[in-house]
């Protein structure tokens, strides 16, 4: 077990991926979600991704450490780019801002598709996020955009000492 401590946002987080799918974590930073998600027992396997090599060097260094890299494979990607549909049942893109989320799922719309779950939690520009899940999404309140395919699995507005008030959601890819 790793000693490596989740704040109380990224445990929300972490929380909203559904038990038993493969997760992507785009940005994945220190790695610490990916870590804590395999430990947990929660994802068999993770993709940990970031855009920049000093971030993914320490994660990879965490997993590692963690003796968790059969578990969990590194890759250096801009957004879903080295990310191969079928790969991941699951998505986290969390601590980005929104429009930067909405531009990570519009490049990359076929990929998208293949995942079950998205779980996101932008730091800023939350309708964003928001608009491009659903036309309209109120606390309660279960939305489906025909045109994404995807609707309100879950919705959840938390407070982190050091980030202020955050909204996470977890979409869920309509079964055909």
């Amino acid at each position: 077990m790793s000693n490596y401590h989740l704040s109380d946002r990224m445990a929300a987080v972490a929380g909203l991926v559904p038990a038993g799918v493969t997760a992507c974590d785009i940005g994945c930073d220190h790695g610490f979600v990916a870590i804590h998600l395999v430990e947990a027992g929660v994802c068999p396997g993770m993709i940990a991704m970031d855009i920049n090599k000093g971030p993914l060097l320490r994660a990879k260094e965490h997993i590692e450490s963690a003796g968790l890299s059969t578990y969990i494979d590194t890759r250096l990607s801009d957004g879903l780019e080295a990310f191969e549909a079928g790969e991941a049942e699951c998505m986290i893109a969390a601590g980005m801002g929104g429009r930067l989320i909405v531009k990570i799922l519009s490049d990359y719309p076929e990929k998208v598709k293949s995942l079950r779950y998205l779980v996101l939690q932008p730091q800023s520009e939350l309708s964003f996020v928001g608009t491009w899940i659903c036309a309209e999404i109120s606390a309660g309140e279960r939305a489906y955009d025909p045109e994404r395919g995807y609707g309100a699995g879950g919705r959840e507005v938390l407070s982190d000492d050091a980030c202020g008030d955050r909204d996470l959601r977890r979409g869920k890819r309509k079964e055909s």
